[in-house]
């Protein structure tokens, strides 16, 4: 498996479990979907790029090759943060967030969705500022006990469009809290013990772009851009360490 260096740290270009997720076989991970350019920004792209892949003893067909990175160390509390341009197309699932093994816990400090759209834009009843489709999630419990649940997905108020605009993403973990902030501006912020506690384990980094299944018959050869100017991660003052793999 190759890797990447970038940002002070190493990378692979796939989910170091596999190529593709059995659950979303439309698209897989394409190290050809992964650029850094002269000024050292990260370009993830989707793109037409028909391939038969081979996971866990089945063969699928996928028409779609999108840009993943999985960072090859595993963090603990501190501060995460990407500066980003969001991709413009339909059917676009970019995506910042972190994962332990075994799944849950996943913080999920930015994922955004185009769907039918090539935009983010989505009125939200809840937030009417928040009139878009850029989020963060929280996934926890136990998937083996029957246990796994979620804090739903919450819009972030960004007053640029995030696909003309580098916007800051980022991610504060601490023992007792977990806050997200986009531009500086929180967005979000967790308390709650029970959920702390089951997210309380070292996680790994993944930044991609992707494809949902919600717009796809709109994407044909479209090809879409997330760019990414830097990741980095300031340890807790209060606890962290920094695992690697």
């Amino acid at each position: 498996m190759s890797k990447l260096n970038w940002s002070g740290y190493k990378w692979h270009k796939q989910e170091p479990w596999g190529k593709i997720h059995p659950d979303k076989a439309w698209n897989y991970y394409d190290e050809t979907a992964i650029e850094v350019d002269s000024d050292n920004m990260l370009h993830l792209k989707t793109q037409y790029n028909p391939k038969t892949i081979t996971h866990n003893g089945e063969t699928y067909n996928p028409d779609y090759g999108v840009g993943l990175i999985a960072c090859t160390e595993k963090f603990h509390h501190g501060y995460f943060e990407i500066e980003a341009k969001l991709p413009t197309g339909y059917a676009l699932w970019p995506a910042f967030w972190m994962y332990g093994s075994p799944w849950p816990p996943e913080i999920d400090i930015v994922e955004a969705y185009t769907g039918t759209r090539q935009d983010y834009l989505h009125f939200n009843i809840h937030n009417p500022l928040a009139y878009n489709k850029v989020e963060s999630c929280i996934h926890y419990g136990n998937v083996s006990e029957g246990t796994k649940n979620n804090l739903p997905g919450k819009s972030g108020i960004i007053l640029k469009d995030p696909r003309k605009h580098f916007i800051r993403y980022g991610c504060r973990w601490e023992k007792d809290y977990i806050e997200i902030y986009y531009d500086g501006r929180r967005v979000r912020r967790i308390t709650d013990k029970k959920v702390l506690e089951e997210m309380d384990k070292p996680q790994m980094i993944v930044i991609n772009n992707h494809l949902t299944k919600k717009g796809l018959d709109k994407v044909g050869k479209q090809e879409s851009d997330f760019q990414i100017k830097y990741f980095k991660y300031f340890k807790s003052t209060v606890s962290s360490k920094t695992y690697h793999m």
